[in-house]
């Protein structure tokens, strides 16, 4: 009987055991599905570049003529509301002088510097009243326009509400209107290339007076501010979108160094020329070289930025690579040049 007993109570404790069990086991609460990550939203990345020759002069027997060009450009990432997520702005004075004899004046291979580039160096601090240089002002007008869309830009002044942390009066009072044209220009022209919000936005220059030339009894002399410029998007150390525009900015003078050319004329840039740009007909590819441009971007999309800054290139600076030879003929030296400046 007491063995009966003993089996009978062992088999209660059994079950209670497991009523327990089952208990502790309904009441506990299910694991938390992990939660999804939001996949970051494609933007647009535009390029602009506004040029002038405007202050270029004549020389005289006291003074030296120059070619001027002032190149303004911009770079944006535009949501497809059409608002501003990110944008970069520069500028740089492209002046290349001469003589009343026609004969160039500057060192047609000195290197030239955006704005940017040369920080304090540009000598606006002196005379600023805010106390700050050009490069620091370019930057609050940028972070200024971060979620307006063009026409808002347009209505901007220095009396402005304060937005995004910047009161423009005490951050801003270098002229607006060509740099706030010239990031509308750059909503204009942005497309979806592959970008995506977080990434970072570059903005490059690559610009040399080399082809400036002195005039003669025979023909006219030049000065000629060649300048590349780029909008390079990258996320990790790659490249995930690229445009490259350029425009030659060129200014004619006589041997008595007087300007022979209108420098009011309008400047445009080479993906604005297109097919006037006139390179199909050199062509060996039959390609134009916006297209070629287009090309080399849509090469380097994809890669990191030191695959890109370190591509072999022919003693003419033009690609080795086969897959981008077929595509692209034109020399791709400035284009390499401003993706290394990414990771200076």
């Amino acid at each position: 009987m007491k063995k009966i007993f003993t089996i009978l109570l062992v088999c209660l404790l059994a079950m209670t055991a497991l009523f327990a069990q089952g208990e502790m086991e309904s009441n506990r609460k299910p694991a938390a599905a992990p939660a999804a990550v939001k996949e970051a939203a494609e933007v647009k990345t535009g390029l602009a570049i506004i040029a002038s020759n405007a202050k270029s002069k004549s020389a005289t027997d006291k003074a030296d003529g120059q070619g001027r060009a002032d190149i303004t450009y911009a770079a944006v990432l535009v949501d497809d509301e059409g608002r501003v997520v990110s944008c970069v702005l520069d500028a740089l004075q492209g002046t290349v002088k001469f003589s009343n004899e026609g004969k160039l004046t500057t060192d047609k291979n000195a290197e030239v510097l955006s704005k940017n580039e040369i920080k304090e160096g540009y000598g606006m601090l002196k005379y600023s009243k805010i106390g700050k240089e050009w490069y620091q002002q370019a930057e609050a007008l940028c972070q200024y326009v971060v979620g307006l869309t063009a026409d808002e830009i347009l209505s901007v002044s220095a009396t402005s509400a304060s937005r995004n942390g910047i009161d423009l009066a005490s951050s801003a009072t270098i002229g607006y209107t060509d740099l706030l044209e010239t990031i509308v220009k750059a909503i204009a022209n942005a497309e979806y290339r592959g970008a995506k919000e977080g990434d970072s936005l570059y903005l490059e220059q690559s610009t040399s007076y080399s082809k400036s030339k002195d005039a003669t009894s025979k023909a006219d002399g030049q000065t000629q501010s060649y300048a590349y410029m780029s909008a390079v998007t990258v996320n990790e150390g790659v490249i995930t979108s690229m445009v490259i525009d350029s425009v030659q900015a060129t200014v004619k003078f006589d041997a008595k160094g007087q300007i022979t050319s209108d420098i009011n004329a309008p400047v445009q840039t080479k993906l604005e020329l297109k097919d006037a740009y006139g390179m199909i007909k050199a062509s060996k590819i039959g390609k134009e070289w916006y297209q070629q441009a287009e090309s080399f971007c849509a090469y380097a999309t994809g890669k990191t930025v030191e695959e890109v800054a370190n591509l072999a290139v022919t003693e003419k600076g033009g690609a080795v690579d086969a897959d981008l030879v077929s595509s692209v003929t034109i020399g791709v030296t400035d284009f390499t040049e401003m993706v290394a400046k990414i990771s200076k």
